[in-house]
């Protein structure tokens, strides 16, 4: 949330996958990413010198994918400076599969992924570093919790989103979107 930040140079706003800013899980005709790219966009008007940073954990990496791929497709093609995949997963959703290659207006992309089912998993595609969170040699579980390499554990995908390392990496990399300009 935005009340976590304690930069004045940082805006931080929440979407649900849906593209709902409330939370709202099921309206009925939900907005999906078309309401993010549209918030980004009014945004630039008032903003134009701001950097980019998204980040999308699990359907909501499908819908970050979507955004970006909204605003590279436009008249007006906006640059995303870093998206972060947070055990993105298509699932369900359009896409059964992670799409093959990243919009080429995003410039650096991390996925952060456990092995379970309801994941991507690995993503193999260029300008994106990959993190494996069930590798026991990164050290994002300890004894085996959570169960970021295990294929039915749903909480492991859960735990993921709320894992502490991965939240300090993010801030650490919008603080550093922010004394690079």
């Amino acid at each position: 949330s935005g009340g976590e930040w304690h930069e004045p140079q940082i805006v931080c706003e929440y979407f649900s996958w849906n593209g709902t800013s409330d939370g709202d899980l099921k309206p009925p005709q939900p907005p999906q990413a078309a309401s993010i790219v549209s918030r980004i966009r009014e945004h630039f008007k008032t903003h134009p010198q701001s950097r980019i940073l998204i980040v999308g954990n699990s359907w909501g990496g499908h819908t970050a994918w979507q955004v970006a791929d909204s605003l590279v497709n436009s008249d007006h093609p906006l640059a995303i400076d870093r998206m972060i995949f947070l055990d993105a997963s298509s699932t369900g959703r359009a896409l059964a599969r992670h799409p093959d290659h990243l919009p080429i207006n995003i410039q650096r992309a991390v996925h952060y992924y456990t092995h379970t089912l309801f994941s991507r998993g690995e993503w193999d595609c260029e300008r994106l570093q990959t993190v494996d969170l069930g590798d026991p040699d990164l050290g994002y579980t300890r004894d085996g919790t959570p169960a970021y390499a295990a294929t039915f554990d749903f909480q492991a995908h859960v735990a993921a989103e709320w894992d502490p390392r991965i939240h300090h990496e993010i801030k650490r990399a919008a603080l550093q979107m922010v004394r690079e300009r």
